[in-house]
């Protein structure tokens, strides 16, 4: 695991990209509910557009990185900090083992994505 999660935040969870042609059994499409945000913050890490990520509600977790990774923060303005200093969201941002990433209440929208790809599986 690249991190370990010190607050969950308001509804901070994990989503992908849904599942497609089940809902015939009774399956909705679920999945991120703002598709290009979570794409683009996968492909911003350079990760596969369908990866899972971090779906957050109104209020980020504060996360601690197990070990040197690259995220992005996509979606609505929620500012990320990097051990308390602020740092850019829509691109990608390298994050040391040790680092401390929090995230305060959205100022604008409702759903934020983080994506994250850890460094050995960055390209």
């Amino acid at each position: 695991m690249a991190f370990k999660v010190l607050k969950s935040g308001l509804a901070t969870t994990v989503q992908d990209a849904g599942r497609e042609g089940y809902y015939n059994v009774g399956i909705p499409l679920s999945g991120a509910l703002d598709q290009y945000s979570f794409r683009a913050a996968n492909l911003l890490v350079g990760n596969e557009e369908n990866t899972a990520v971090l779906e957050c509600a109104l209020m980020g977790p504060d996360l601690e990185f197990q070990r040197d990774a690259v995220i992005a923060v996509t979606g609505a303005e929620m500012a990320p900090k990097l051990n308390g200093t602020p740092a850019s969201r829509n691109e990608a941002i390298a994050v040391k083992a040790g680092t401390v990433v929090s995230f305060g209440i959205m100022r604008i929208g409702a759903r934020a994505y983080i994506g994250v790809a850890a460094a050995s599986t960055c390209r």
